[in-house]
């Protein structure tokens, strides 16, 4: 399914009776006095212009707040979905007077076009057709029931919009992204760095098991606090959301692009610490209780069997379960009125010792309850190897704390980290790794989202510093990669919004190409058909753009047709002047300034000697050959010139 055109009447109030061609394969047009949409065929369309897997490739281009960003948005928004509309209820801005114009893919060989209108009129549209073409109009005031079922089957398209720019729109109430699917699939998906940062919040914190588990009841309270502060610091959620794209990178970019990115050469590989939020506090007796039995199991037993295990990044992982058992086993909590963390500081015991342990633990009081905890405990005091038993020997105490804790997805976690030990212990981890590390690569980036897993939480990957223009390129292709492997409902409409931000002019030139023989040419994207539109303002990725396929935006919001040159091919300076409105030339406001100066004073025999010195300074500093050497061919030039030489 290809987006072909669209038509507002008011979006948001910013776009007002406005048409935007998206694909130049049909001739489309809204007569709004006759209420009357005229289509026909454009006979010099070239198929597969991109390759057989682009649908087509569209650009916004025009001044800096004329739109761009905001008709890239509306399309995200108003063609994710068939949007009934009934005149009785309230709906968002976009739900406005509209059309939208889809093309439907043959199926087979020499069977007519099909396009899919939908509108959203005072009434009812009339179609102009000079040729054979076949057309379902959908009225979005009148569609209901099975009409409107079988309207949501045939809108087989799933829009994604990206942006590398962080904008305020993006935070702001009732001003962000919304994602929609239906029946398990996505009809819409987002990208942008706020969005991905909020994400990577949300999907830490779940990943310590702070939800239910499928037909859980209950979640302790003890699992979402820990979460909760193992995941307050932005910098950490924001830099996981990172590290999964560039892992993406390392294990999934074609060969051309990971080439051009040296970060990808190598990167460090840490584990997740218990309670590692709680590392660097000093003063234990002024904590919270919760945080007195972090730091008393942090610092009393994970640093204690920590020294055993060495360089064993699995056990690493092995000692994080152990103690987070402990924890969650609640032995410690304030719910237990008889332990007193403050009997250390009042006894001048150091907490990481055997004899603070020991004050701990004591009390505790024996009973068929508290005893096989209590002895659990020890046996993971002492442990000096990986033994899988302990874990299981929790699993089978009888208390109503390990009840409950079989509800939450933590709990699942230790039982999938049992089960995939013996498949899992073979993959080598060293703390530098490269691109040749694959089972393990695949393991972290098929479990980043898998909230059932400790992996995603407690591996992190390190990358070498990178410059903004490697984060970008990383991210583009990361977010192809994650929307093309999503449970998507048929052809991608994937708008990449300032797609030239950050990218050096050399990376430019080549972005397109990257995007597009990646999409074409990669099995793993199961010959999926991509729709691109992008907004840029770069002439050097306008150059790979016929003319026909660019969308002109000169005063805010408004479509500009007149005068534009051919693009495709063409030299980037000629683009500046015409595609982008640069009246006034390409050069910068402060040399066209002083070049000015010099042309207005370049007969003027009455310069005293700082303006005659800087005449010859501008003159001689002007990079046009041309014009310089033209300049300095004026007898106030020549005889400035050997004032100043004589100066010397």
């Amino acid at each position: 399914m290809k987006l072909l055109y669209l038509w507002v009447e008011n979006h948001k109030e910013m776009i007002k009776n406005q048409y935007f061609n998206i694909s130049n394969s049909y001739h489309i047009n809204f007569d709004i006095e006759f209420n009357r949409l005229h289509i026909f065929k454009n006979k010099e369309y070239i198929e597969s212009f991109y390759g057989n897997n682009i649908l087509d490739v569209t650009a916004i281009v025009g001044r800096n707040g004329v739109g761009k960003t905001t008709i890239a948005r509306s399309l995200y928004d108003i063609c994710n979905s068939v949007n009934p509309v009934d005149d009785e209820k309230d709906y968002p801005a976009y739900i406005t007077k509209h059309i939208v114009v889809y093309e439907e893919e043959s199926q087979y060989e020499g069977e007519p076009s099909k396009l899919i209108i939908h509108y959203f009129l005072d009434k009812n549209l009339k179609v102009e057709i000079t040729e054979d073409i076949v057309v379902d109009l959908i009225n979005l005031k009148a569609i209901q029931g099975k009409e409107f079922e079988r309207a949501e089957q045939q809108h087989d398209m799933t829009t994604v919009y990206f942006t590398n720019a962080f904008e305020i729109n993006n935070v702001l109430d009732n001003q962000g992204f919304s994602e929609f699917s239906s029946w398990g699939t996505h009809k819409s998906l987002a990208y942008t760095p706020m969005i991905s940062l909020n994400r990577a919040f949300k999907e830490m914190k779940n990943h310590y098991g702070a939800s239910k588990a499928n037909g859980g009841l209950m979640m302790l309270d003890v699992i979402d606090q820990y979460a909760k502060s193992m995941t307050t610091d932005f910098r950490t959620a924001y830099a996981t959301s990172l590290t999964y794209n560039y892992l993406i990178a390392v294990r999934y970019f074609p060969g051309a692009i990971a080439r051009i990115l040296p970060v990808m050469k190598d990167f460090k590989l840490s584990i997740t610490e218990f309670g590692e939020y709680i590392k660097f506090k000093e003063r234990f007796i002024r904590l919270s209780q919760f945080d007195q039995t972090v730091m008393f199991i942090r610092k009393n037993i994970y640093e204690y069997i920590a020294l055993n295990f060495g360089k064993n990044y699995w056990g690493k992982i092995y000692v994080n379960i152990l103690c987070e058992i402990v924890l969650f086993l609640n032995v410690f909590n304030s719910g237990y009125k008889n332990v007193d963390f403050d009997v250390l500081e009042e006894e001048h015991t150091k907490i990481n010792t055997d004899e603070a342990f020991e004050k701990i633990l004591g009390q505790i009081e024996d009973n068929e309850k508290n005893t096989p905890k209590k002895e659990l405990i020890r046996r993971i005091r002492n442990v000096q190897d990986i033994d899988l038993n302990i874990i299981r020997e929790f699993n089978q105490l009888k208390d109503g704390t390990i009840e409950v804790l079989r509800d939450v997805a933590w709990y699942k976690q230790v039982q999938n980290f049992l089960a995939d030990y013996d498949s899992i212990k073979d993959i080598e981890i060293q703390k530098t790794i490269n691109f040749g590390f694959k089972p393990l690569i695949e393991l972290i980036i098929n479990h980043y989202n898998n909230k059932e897993t400790v992996y995603g939480r407690m591996i992190q990957i390190v990358p070498q510093p990178m410059s903004s223009g490697e984060v970008a390129l990383i991210n583009i292709f990361a977010t192809v990669y994650s929307a093309m492997n999503k449970k998507t409902s048929g052809s991608l409409l994937l708008i990449l919004d300032e797609i030239d931000a950050f990218l050096h002019p050399k990376w430019q030139q080549d972005i397109l190409t990257y995007i597009t023989s990646w999409i074409n040419e990669s099995e793993f994207f199961n010959k999926k058909k991509v729709q691109l539109v992008v907004a840029t303002h770069s002439p050097i990725i306008l150059s790979d753009i016929p003319r026909e396929k660019i969308i002109y935006l000169k005063e805010p919001f408004e479509t500009y047709s007149g005068g534009q040159e051919l693009t495709f091919g063409a030299n980037i300076s000629t683009l500046f002047y015409d595609s982008f409105f640069m009246e006034k030339g390409s050069i910068g406001a402060i040399a066209r300034k002083k070049i000015q100066w010099a042309i207005n004073n370049i007969e003027n025999t009455n310069l005293n000697l700082d303006d005659r010195k800087r005449l010859v300074y501008i003159i001689n500093n002007i990079g046009d050959k041309f014009l310089r050497e033209n300049l300095k061919s004026y007898p106030v030039y020549i005889e400035a010139a050997k004032e100043s030489r004589y100066d010397l």
